[in-house]
């Protein structure tokens, strides 16, 4: 069932190994759109974390693979993630993997407002990237703090 197949590769994602991605894209090939929340989410923050670019590409391309369009909830779901990661190569690499992702255009009155929430929004995920990316580049030009370093890396 979904839920048993979420389960393992929820499990994979929160020990932060990289198989979580490629049974994540497995899983979104055998369900439907309406049930990827239940693995996305985190397969997608595990691979932030881990600064691991392939699997972020990855998982970015079978998400845009979708031909129906993906739910506004988890597109800003995963839109948001990168703002919480301190590598903002990162960070970048991950909205460009979901710069071309359609949304479900039942959601919306017509296109048009479709592609202007979907621009606007993407463009306000920039902007807290830029402004988390220029806080962590002030703490690094402090001296005295040290722990910057070992928040990095349990990201």
């Amino acid at each position: 069932t979904a839920l048993n197949d979420a389960a393992r590769v929820r499990g994979l994602a929160k020990a932060g190994d990289p198989q979580s991605t490629p049974l994540a894209c497995s899983f979104m090939l055998n369900w439907p759109t309406s049930h990827w929340g239940l693995v996305l989410i985190e397969v997608w923050q595990s691979a932030l974390a881990r600064q691991d670019l392939a699997a972020v590409q990855e998982l970015g391309a079978a998400v845009q693979s979708v031909s129906d369009g993906l739910g506004p909830q988890l597109w800003e779901s995963l839109l948001d993630a990168p703002a919480h990661v301190a590598c903002g190569k990162t960070a970048m690499e991950a909205l460009k993997a979901l710069q071309g992702v359609s949304l479900i255009a039942s959601g919306f009155p017509s296109k048009a407002h479709r592609d202007y929430f979907q621009h606007f929004r993407l463009l306000t995920a920039m902007e807290r990237i830029g402004a988390n990316q220029a806080m962590v580049e002030e703490l690094r030009s402090q001296s005295d703090v040290m722990s910057l370093r070992m928040r990095q890396q349990n990201c």
